[in-house]
């Protein structure tokens, strides 16, 4: 009986990223017609119109990493995911996957955007290595206006989110897993 609840609850869960995602890709990666470089970029510009002051990181990072489209969903379990590409002196070098899972009070679904920023090249390439994780003490700012100038890096990364849609309410524990892949 145990099993079944288990078999149940994972099943929603993932039932919610589906719904979450309504974007269809290639296995180029291709949403919409449009390379994930193109996604990547598109998503940098709205992170500045919504925070100019994010041009700072930007500019004196060693490099980023740009998740146009994370989608999660959550019944008790919860998970995520999502493809970004990763920059390094603003050309792309590669890309990152991103998955994620948290157990907890939670329900719902949604999609955001997210970009993290890496301090020092040694940060940089602790991530390119691979299995890269976030555990759940690391903290997303949201991008709005001012946002950027109040937040710095914490343990060599800074992390900033935009373009939430959907409705999750959430008290849960669970942490964030990267894959690097060379271009």
């Amino acid at each position: 009986m145990k099993n079944l609840f288990t078999v149940s609850v994972l099943s929603i869960a993932a039932l919610g990223l589906t719904a979450c995602s309504n974007e269809s890709s290639d296995k180029s990666g291709k949403v919409a017609g449009m390379t994930r470089e193109q996604q990547a970029e598109d998503t940098l510009r709205a992170f500045k119109a919504a925070d100019p002051g994010i041009d700072r990181f930007i500019m004196n990072s060693a490099g980023y990493v740009v998740f146009p489209k994370v989608s999660q969903g959550a019944l008790v379990v919860g998970g995520w995911a999502g493809d970004g590409v990763v920059y390094e002196r603003g050309m792309a070098v590669g890309y990152s996957t991103l998955s994620g899972a948290s157990v907890g009070a939670q329900v719902g679904g949604q999609t955001f955007s997210e970009v993290i920023f890496f301090k020092d090249k040694a940060d940089l390439e602790v991530f390119k290595r691979g299995n890269t994780e976030f555990d759940a003490k690391m903290s997303a700012v949201v991008a709005k206006s001012g946002a950027a100038a109040k937040n710095d890096y914490s343990k060599g990364v800074a992390v900033f989110i935009t373009g939430q849609k959907g409705l999750m309410l959430e008290a849960a524990i669970g942490g964030q897993k990267f894959n690097y892949t060379a271009r």
